[in-house]
């Protein structure tokens, strides 16, 4: 028998394998699904949280159909970006469920960056229940970008994209490189409310570090679906118990952000949107609904990218063999 080791992946290696947003999407989808159908093992992320500005969170998760677990631990740091630097940093270990061991640990920013948007593609997929022509985007950094990819692949039907940034520069750099990498027109908005505006889907997208508390839900139209990956930050308070309905990718890591201070106010029980891919719960039920979905970021979801990462990297022969 071989003497156990593992493969360590950087980012850079990582990000040479070239896998497509379609390819996440699939697998955060089928991952979405195992956990709505309860054959997943995860409890809700750790936080741990020095001051206002930073904090670290642990993730793990077990899909025992895939045959692996993994733990992600991440950093979230404001002023990382001044210093050059991603807003969030981290790792990923990845072990094989049959017998424990460690397989891989890679750079977790690209799995965080994708999957996150794949997860709102699949939000949309569901909860939609029309097709898309025009997104609204506020805050347009990484995630900002990922998510137009991932909507577009999700529908091919979107044309436009409406974004809002507080930074001009940030919003400049996104017009230019979303309209000529995607080709998507992209309307850039001078105030926050100008985002929505025949917006099917709107994706608040910013820094969780930071509570803005300025989309309002008299701005919102009957059918919209408004995907939110920074908890509520971007919400006034007392609009979430205004909405026809609240989803939320766990319900538990719902519950832990009410006890950090996010969501003040909301009275409301969501519903599970890993219910709903499960086929359990039937997500929008009329056209016109306005509808929110709070997808804080699941461990399952790392667990399955990272599992694609991996057996691309062994596939192409990528990556660093590390013995244990």
């Amino acid at each position: 028998m071989s003497e156990p080791s593992l493969l360590y992946l950087s980012r850079a290696d990582v990000e040479s394998l070239a896998i497509g947003i379609g390819e996440v999407i699939e697998v955060v989808e089928d991952a979405l699904r195992e956990h709505g159908a309860g054959a997943s093992v995860m409890p809700p992320k750790t936080r741990l949280t020095p001051d206002a500005k930073r904090y670290y969170s642990a993730m793990p998760a077990v899909l025992p159909t895939y045959g692996v677990a993994s733990v992600k631990w991440n950093a979230i740091f404001s002023a990382n970006p001044g210093r050059g630097l991603p807003f969030v940093v981290g790792l990923i270990i990845l072990n094989d469920d049959a017998t424990g061991l460690p397989i891989a640990v890679l750079d977790s920013t690209w799995d965080t960056a994708w999957r996150t948007a794949a997860a709102s593609a699949v939000s949309a997929r569901h909860l939609l229940g029309r097709e898309l022509s025009t997104l609204g985007v506020y805050g347009c950094g990484v995630q900002g970008r990922t998510h137009a990819e991932a909507m577009l692949a999700a529908f091919p039907s979107l044309r436009r994209v409406r974004a809002f940034d507080s930074s001009p520069d940030s919003l400049s750099r996104y017009t230019e490189d979303v309209s000529e990498r995607l080709g998507l027109e992209v309307v850039p908005c001078r105030e926050p409310a100008e985002v929505v505006t025949g917006a099917e889907v709107v994706v608040t997208a910013t820094p969780t570090t930071v509570r803005s508390e300025v989309l309002e839900h008299a701005w919102l139209s009957p059918g919209q679906l408004v995907v939110s990956i920074d908890y509520d930050c971007y919400w006034r308070p007392g609009s979430l118990n205004l909405l026809d309905a609240i989803f939320t990718d766990d319900a538990a890591q719902f519950e832990k952000g009410h006890n950090y201070g996010y969501y003040p106010g909301y009275t409301g029980t969501p519903r599970s949107l890993p219910e709903v891919v499960a086929g359990k719960d039937p997500g929008r039920e009329s056209p016109d609904q306005i509808i929110a979905t709070f997808n804080a970021g699941i461990a399952v979801e790392d667990t399955a990218t990272a599992r694609l990462i991996h057996r691309r990297a062994e596939e192409v022969g990528k990556g660093t063999r590390l013995p244990l």
